[in-house]
């Protein structure tokens, strides 16, 4: 009659016995965080009860996930990250239709992103980042309209970003950097209002920036470093309230820096050096108190420094060199204490 066991966060080793197969009507099980290795047994699968399991986190195991893990329609969280699985992630898992977690981040998997993790309609966090996975995101994915976050950093995969990514109704994170993607970012990413965090860096993206990206003010985090972007910085980040970090170094952007953007209240960092950006330094009535880092370096902008430079008052890291700035130096850059 047992329905919960929690063994994680212990020294336990050796394997999973194949016994626990027997408690049917077990719900809950995790026996993450220990130094437990071996195969996942295959037994696992008759757990048909199972809402939540944990088995990742400091365990080692040899192989990958048994395809059996399919049978577990009731469950709604799975977690095995971080515990060496090997292989390509099983088919079976698409009959999941209940999970609505699935991490299997830091791990060896290989292969393509299975088309069947498509089906898992009830799906909100899906994380596979660090593992070696390789080819396209399936068209499939498109039927995840209940996801909030979308983790696929370092790993292998290639071609476009799809448009459907934009066109997820829920999506609040998104994090595909270190890949291969080329072409141009989805143009209607940000239009659901909910986007917080988008970190596209070190890929090989080509385009421009989408106009959306702060729709409902909720946008955090914008890094898109290290691709091929070009075009110039949406006005409409000038006005994005909610924005914190901004790095968008190493493309081939250029235009004006967006009026309002350094009187941002909540920002904290902006990077935008190595580009091809022109005008002014902006001059702003109101100067983000929270404003630690300014690089601008390696771009084109020219002509004086204006006097409210020494407004920043947080100011740790101000990088302007490579530029055409010209004039004195205003005097009070010495309250950048």
């Amino acid at each position: 009659n047992l329905r919960h066991l929690h063994l994680g966060g212990n020294y336990f080793t050796g394997q999973i016995p194949p016994e626990y197969g027997l408690w049917q009507r077990l719900e809950y099980l995790a026996v993450s965080g220990n130094e437990i290795i071996g195969t996942i047994p295959p037994e696992i699968g008759n757990l048909t009860s199972l809402r939540e399991l944990y088995i990742g986190y400091y365990n080692t195991y040899t192989g990958g996930i048994p395809p059996q893990i399919g049978n577990l329609t009731e469950l709604i969280r799975l977690d095995a990250a971080y515990c060496g699985l090997s292989g390509e992630i099983p088919p079976e898992m698409g009959k999941l239709q209940k999970l609505d977690t699935l991490f299997l981040q830091v791990n060896a998997l290989s292969g393509s992103l299975t088309w069947e993790l498509g089906n898992l309609k009830s799906l909100k966090s899906m994380d596979l980042s660090n593992n070696m996975l390789t080819g396209e995101i399936p068209t499939s994915f498109g039927e995840l309209k209940n996801l909030t976050l979308l983790n696929l950093f370092r790993n292998k995969l290639h071609g476009a970003i799809p448009e459907f990514i934009g066109d997820m109704p829920a999506l609040e994170v998104v994090q595909l950097w270190e890949n291969n993607f080329t072409g141009n970012i989805p143009v209607s990413l940000g239009t659901n209002g909910r986007l917080t965090l988008l970190d596209i860096s070190s890929n090989k993206l080509t385009g421009t920036l989408p106009p959306y990206l702060c729709s409902g003010n909720h946008l955090q985090t914008l890094i898109t470093l290290g691709n091929f972007l070009f075009g110039p910085i949406p006005e409409s980040l000038g006005n994005c309230e909610s924005l914190n970090r901004i790095r968008m170094g190493d493309n081939f952007l250029n235009g004006s820096i967006p009026k309002g953007l350094f009187g941002l209240p909540k920002l904290t960092q902006v990077e935008l050096q190595d580009n091809y950006l022109s005008g002014n330094f902006p001059e702003t009535h109101t100067v983000s108190v929270n404003l630690g880092q300014i690089t601008l370096s390696n771009n084109q902008l020219s002509g004086t420094l204006p006097p409210t430079i020494g407004n920043f008052s947080s100011m740790q890291k101000l990088l302007l060199d490579g530029n055409m700035f010209s004039g004195k130096i205003p005097s009070q850059i010495g309250r950048l204490q």
